[in-house]
């Protein structure tokens, strides 16, 4: 299904210069899954949060629109704190626009909140396939991100493992002092990566435009 991100937030990428059998990790959790009769139960969990996050991302995108003052607001307020339960505390009601800036920043506590779930659930997986999906390792360099203000959702992109890890900001501020933080932990092994999402989705392009990618994709 299309799904756009909300304004403003930005995507970070880092390598942790480490590797992961994808494969089998995959396989461990395929075995599980086939022979755990509680395994459907988890499963469905996971894909019900997945789908909230789906939700809550288009209605942010719906409010952005519809009152944008106060939503660059929340964004401006999120991009100062951490976002956990205590953005719950910020109060300004003498600002007109305080009602639907505190609905948004509800928003990106759920946000925060369910994206929390997710990894919680998805670890519980990888310890009951016997898959590191998220090893601890990752647990504690992704719980240093978010603890970072407006770090707003982290985790272990693809099958996970030790290679990489995610983390959507909520503006370029947050997302400036995020890469900050990570460039301080090179002694960990971390890179960021230079890259950034887009809104665009998937594109096709004409390979005789692009005589330099044809052999990547000759195959």
């Amino acid at each position: 299904m299309p799904i756009s991100m909300p304004p403003g937030f930005r995507l970070i990428l880092a390598d942790i210069n480490a590797g992961s059998n994808t494969p089998s990790l995959v396989r461990s959790v395929l075995r599980w899954k086939s022979t755990d009769t509680d395994s459907l139960q988890l499963w469905q969990q996971i894909d019900l949060k997945n789908k909230y996050i789906y939700e809550l991302w288009e209605e942010l995108c719906g409010l952005s629109t519809a009152n944008k003052s106060a939503y660059n607001k929340a964004i401006q307020t999120a991009s100062k704190h951490p976002l956990d339960s205590t953005l719950s505390d910020v109060n300004n009601s003498d600002d007109p626009d305080w009602k639907h800036t505190k609905e948004i920043l509800i928003k990106l506590m759920l946000l925060n909140q369910t994206s929390n779930h997710i990894r919680k659930l998805m670890k519980l997986m990888g310890d009951k396939a016997d898959a590191s999906i998220e090893p601890d390792c990752q647990t504690a360099l992704l719980d240093e991100c978010m603890e970072c203000p407006g770090v707003l959702m982290a985790g272990v992109p693809g099958a996970g493992g030790f290679d990489a890890i995610y983390c959507v900001c909520v503006s370029n501020l947050a997302a400036e002092t995020l890469v900050l933080k990570l460039k301080s932990l090179q002694n960990k092994n971390v890179t960021v990566l230079p890259c950034k999402q887009t809104n665009s989705g998937c594109t096709i392009h004409n390979a005789e435009l692009l005589p330099e990618l044809t052999g990547h994709f000759s195959e």
